[in-house]
């Protein structure tokens, strides 16, 4: 019995120590800096399909989000201005060492659509709660995201954007 325990302690142990050797966290992926996100705007609006969706200029990105133009190199905000839908990605190649400033923001500005929307989207539209309330803010090195879509639409952003970044490498 004693032999068992062992063993099996040790089988533990073993597969404990793999699992966190071979496996890549979060935290310790690196993502190359693409010399343009703009492909990954266009997928999206092709896979999203709205003919609704709007790109925000830097005028307007920088009322509506607080986000200067000297905050990033390269910036995108497409939005849905149908009414029936509050599909909304914000694609950002942040400046040189302002990544955490801008992922800040962009986070900032997600609880301050989810703390002002929520209550009118209830009654309004509560299929489109569920965005609301799922809005993410993505961070890869220097490119970061935000979004209110549908899980199924916001894992293709996801899958798309590492898949994108890594293949820069």
């Amino acid at each position: 019995m004693k032999k068992l325990s062992l063993s099996l302690l040790a089988l533990l142990l073993a597969l404990s120590s793999a699992a966190s050797l071979s496996g890549c966290s979060e935290e310790t992926m690196t993502y190359s800096t693409p010399d343009s996100l703009e492909p990954v705007a266009a997928h999206m609006e092709e896979e999203l399909n709205d003919p609704s969706l709007t790109r925000l200029n830097r005028e307007e990105i920088a009322f509506s989000l607080g986000i200067q133009e000297n905050e990033y190199r390269e910036g995108c905000v497409l939005i849905a201005t149908s009414g029936a839908t509050i599909d909304e990605i914000g694609f950002f190649l942040a400046a040189e060492n302002s990544a955490d400033t801008l992922q800040q923001k962009l986070e900032a500005y997600l609880e301050e659509c989810q703390d002002g929307k929520r209550e009118w989207l209830l009654s309004y539209n509560p299929l489109e709660a569920e965005k609301l309330e799922n809005g993410r803010v993505f961070r890869y090195g220097d490119s970061v995201f935000y979004a209110f879509l549908s899980e199924k639409d916001m894992e293709e952003l996801d899958s798309f954007v590492r898949s994108y970044l890594s293949a820069k490498s």
